[in-house]
């Protein structure tokens, strides 16, 4: 599972997906199983964004996407199939 990020709250979790992360999979958490674990494919994004998200809580996500989409010359579709197209690489290879 090293190429996986688990995410404890449901807030950065929403926020990680509004960024245009991919979520692999939901888990219960163990010590209340009717909350959720997040569990996110680490692209080459990830980590800067939940730190972004964890030390500035009034960046709004959707400005922070559109600025990443225009540095990249990518619609929002295409930077989203590039993050799920590396998922599967890495899927292949394992």
């Amino acid at each position: 599972m090293s190429n996986h990020k688990i995410i404890l709250s449901g807030g950065i979790a929403k926020r990680l997906l509004t960024r245009g992360h991919y979520i692999c999979d939901l888990k219960p958490k163990r010590e209340n199983i009717e909350s959720s674990c997040f569990i996110f494919f680490e692209d080459k994004w990830l980590q800067e964004d939940i730190h972004s998200i964890m030390n500035d809580k009034t960046t709004p996500d959707r400005a922070v996407l559109q600025k990443r989409l225009q540095a990249l010359d990518l619609t929002e579709m295409q930077y989203r199939q590039s993050i799920i197209e590396s998922y599967l690489e890495v899927g292949r290879e394992q």
